[in-house]
């Protein structure tokens, strides 16, 4: 019981420390290079990036995770 509910919460916990991390690289990024002429930089691009794995992570993991259970 208490493997399944880690082998649940691990993936979701990586997934909000992704989002959190990602939200503020790209916040953080925009606030320092606020008057350039660039919209997009590379922390933005790369923050993004990490919002967009950490929204997608879990569910994927646990595609890939019943896929090798059969």
């Amino acid at each position: 019981m208490l493997q399944k509910i880690k082998s649940i919460t691990l993936p979701h916990l990586i997934g909000m420390a992704l989002l959190g991390g990602g939200w503020f690289l790209t916040v953080l990024s925009v606030g320092i290079d606020r008057f350039t002429p660039k919209l997009f930089t590379t922390g933005t691009i790369v923050g993004l990036a990490m919002i967009l794995l950490g929204a997608y992570l879990p569910e994927t993991w646990a595609a890939i995770r019943s896929m090798r259970s059969k």
